[in-house]
């Protein structure tokens, strides 16, 4: 199966308008947006690369579940319903754990970030854009919308996980509860995987997905000027570790000594 291309390389602030404007033109409609540090990094849930790598059957998945929902109900005061597989995925994946589902978002510079923050990886960073109203239709026939948590084929997807079985394999677009608060801050989508098939390699992957590096060169600039913006730790991990990991980055001594 054949690696997706990249579109082209961003080089400035003007090559990341024209990624968004490439992706709206080619889909008809806002895309999602996932940023990489590794450009090469394939488009699968963690979950199903450590099981991948490891040979792990569906058991794996089952028991990282419910040993977070087990003991996550002391330590987070909004916990969802027990019955609400989707939500418990979600706040799951966005503290941390591997799960089947794909953290999108819908705003570009959410995505840069994610791409341009952290230690440098074997290669370049990447943006990818979704067409996530396409990847549904494919799948649903149903008007390709990004369904909510409450679709019958989603719920499917979201209770296989707690009870170590498989109704569907399909990948599908899903527009997330806001059970937490960088969900929001981060304007977070999924896609759940009930295959561990990567997404570039989904046979329509060229009318669904775009690729654009990010050079090298211009990471450093980009994500200083994300943080200029607003766009750093603190605004999208709104806890106090990170607040004080960003003062500590951003901010020097007042005064000249």
């Amino acid at each position: 199966m054949s690696e997706l291309e990249s579109a082209f390389q961003i080089k400035s602030f003007d090559d990341l308008n024209e990624a968004f404007i490439e992706a709206k033109e080619k889909f008809g409609r806002r895309p999602w947006w996932r940023g990489q540090r590794d450009g090469q990094w394939k488009l699968l849930p963690k979950v199903h690369r450590i099981a991948v790598k490891h040979g792990y059957d569906m058991r794996y998945e089952t028991m990282v579940v419910h040993r977070f929902k087990t003991r996550a109900e002391i330590r987070h005061a909004r916990c969802p319903a027990n019955d609400d597989h989707f939500a418990w995925l979600s706040l799951m994946r966005h503290h941390g754990l591997p799960t089947r589902l794909l953290d999108w978002t819908e705003s570009l510079l959410v995505a840069a970030y994610f791409a341009v923050a952290g230690k440098q990886e074997a290669h370049p960073p990447a943006l990818f854009a979704l067409d996530p109203y396409r990847l549904n239709e494919l799948r649903l026939k149903s008007g390709g919308y990004p369904f909510s948590p409450e679709h019958s084929t989603i719920k499917d997807l979201s209770r296989d996980p707690f009870i170590c079985d498989i109704h569907v394999s399909s990948t599908l677009a899903v527009l997330a509860p806001e059970t937490d608060l960088r969900m929001l801050l981060q304007h977070a989508v999924f896609t759940i995987h009930g295959s561990r098939k990567p997404l570039e390699h989904h046979k329509h992957a060229e009318s669904l997905l775009i690729k654009f590096s990010i050079e090298e060169p211009f990471k450093e600039r980009l994500y200083e000027m994300l943080c200029n913006l607003g766009v750093h730790r603190s605004t999208l991990f709104p806890d106090l570790d990170r607040l004080s990991q960003s003062i500590e980055e951003f901010e020097g001594p007042p005064f000249k000594p």
